[in-house]
C-alpha cells in the first residue's frame, strides 16, 4: 500500500482524490465568460480603429477623408461600400450582445478553453486560436453586411466586390479583436504558470 512522506498509508481512492484535486485548473471558466463579454467591446473598438486608420490613409494619399471623398456611401465604389457597412455593423455589434455573447462563449469554451486541459502552455497557441475564432465569428456575421451591400449593386461584378469587401473587413475586424481578447484570456488564465505548478504538485504528491 502506498505511503506518504509522513509514513501514513494511502488507499488508492485517496491518491486518486488527491490527484484529481491537484489537476484542477483555476479561472478557466472565468476567462471564457469574461472574454465572451469583452469580445463585443473589442470588436467595436477594432471597427472604430479601422475607421480611423482608413481615414488617415485617405488623408495622406488623397488629401481628403473617406467621408468627404464620398467613397464610404457611394455605390460607385462597391468594395468600400461593402467594407463600410461591415465596419458600421462591427462598431454597433453590442446592440445584439444577447446573441453574440452566448455564441462567443460557446466558441471559446469548446476551443481555446480546452487548450489548457491538453497541457498546452505556449501563449501563441491561445492567441492564434482566439484570432482564428474572432475572424470566423465576425467574418461569418459580416456576410449579411456584404450581402446587403451587394444587393444595392447593379452588376454582378459590383455585387461580388461589395460582398468581398464586407466579408474581408469582417475577417480583419474579428482577427484584430480576437488577438486582443486572447491577451486578456492569457492574463486571466495564466496557463503556463498554472500548468507548471500543477506538474510540480502532482509529482510531489506521488
Amino acid at each position: 500500500m502506498p505511503i506518504d512522506l509522513d509514513g501514513n498509508e494511502y488507499t488508492r481512492g485517496v491518491l486518486y482524490s488527491e490527484w484529481k484535486r491537484l489537476r484542477g485548473i483555476k479561472r478557466n471558466k472565468l476567462a471564457c465568460a469574461v472574454c465572451a463579454g469583452t469580445a463585443v467591446l473589442f470588436v467595436s473598438l477594432a471597427a472604430l480603429l479601422l475607421m480611423v486608420i482608413a481615414n488617415f490613409i485617405s488623408l495622406f494619399l488623397v488629401g481628403t477623408s473617406l467621408d468627404d471623398s464620398g467613397m464610404l456611401a457611394s455605390r460607385a465604389h462597391p468594395f468600400m461600400y461593402g467594407a463600410t457597412i461591415a465596419t458600421f455593423a462591427g462598431a454597433m455589434n453590442f446592440i445584439f450582445f444577447y446573441v453574440s455573447v452566448p455564441i462567443t462563449w460557446a466558441a471559446i469554451s469548446f476551443s481555446v478553453g480546452r487548450l489548457v486541459h491538453r497541457k498546452i502552455q505556449s501563449k501563441w497557441a491561445y492567441l492564434r486560436w482566439m484570432t482564428i475564432w474572432g475572424a470566423i465569428l465576425v467574418g461569418t456575421t459580416c456576410i449579411i453586411a456584404g450581402a446587403m451591400a451587394a444587393a444595392d449593386q447593379n452588376t454582378a461584378i459590383g455585387a461580388s466586390w461589395a460582398l468581398f469587401g464586407g466579408i474581408g473587413t469582417g475577417l480583419l475586424i474579428g482577427a484584430v479583436a480576437g488577438f486582443a481578447n486572447g491577451w486578456l484570456f492569457i492574463l486571466i488564465l495564466r496557463p503556463q504558470t498554472q500548468l507548471k505548478a500543477r506538474t510540480t504538485e502532482i509529482a510531489d504528491a506521488f
